[in-house]
């Protein structure tokens, strides 16, 4: 449901409010907005624990998927097991490219819009971030166009 953003924020400080815009932009989130608010409730009222059990083994998959692909095909990089959520870290590091050539191989060349590790500081730079929350057409196409791409530059 993350492009619905729907969220809740519990706060018991009454001084961290005013902090949360400025954490909201440093991570690229967006406040919340009222049809995510309704179709959050909507879902978990009218399906509620047998959509997220669904919704939970259906991403289970996409990860599993996406482990054993990376594990065949990109034998010099490390998937990174999720800790809790739908996103996969993959570190290119044992490929040797500046941060600057892995970010022009998935941009220009794979045609791959990921959250670049490089956001999140230098100890990331090498590592680049998969939503698995989509179809699994999704996640097989960007994986498909990653190793064609790293095929073609020899990697």
């Amino acid at each position: 449901m993350a492009g619905l953003q729907p969220g809740n924020i519990i706060i018991p400080d009454q001084g961290t409010p005013a902090q949360i815009p400025e954490s909201q932009c440093r991570c690229r989130l967006q406040p919340g907005q009222h049809h995510g608010t309704g179709g959050g409730e909507k879902l978990l009222h009218q399906r509620g624990s047998a959509w997220v059990k669904e919704l939970v083994e259906y991403i289970a998959g996409n990860i599993a998927w996406a482990r054993e692909f990376v594990k065949a095909n990109f034998p010099k990089a490390t998937f990174v097991e999720p800790e809790g959520t739908y996103l996969v870290w993959i570190d290119f590091s044992g490929y040797g490219l500046s941060d600057d050539e892995l970010e022009h191989l998935m941009v220009d060349e794979a045609k791959l819009w990921l959250d670049s590790g490089k956001i999140f500081g230098p100890a990331t730079a090498q590592f680049e971030r998969f939503n698995m929350a989509c179809p699994r057409s999704t996640v097989e196409k960007a994986f498909r166009q990653l190793k064609a791409a790293m095929e073609k530059k020899g990697l």
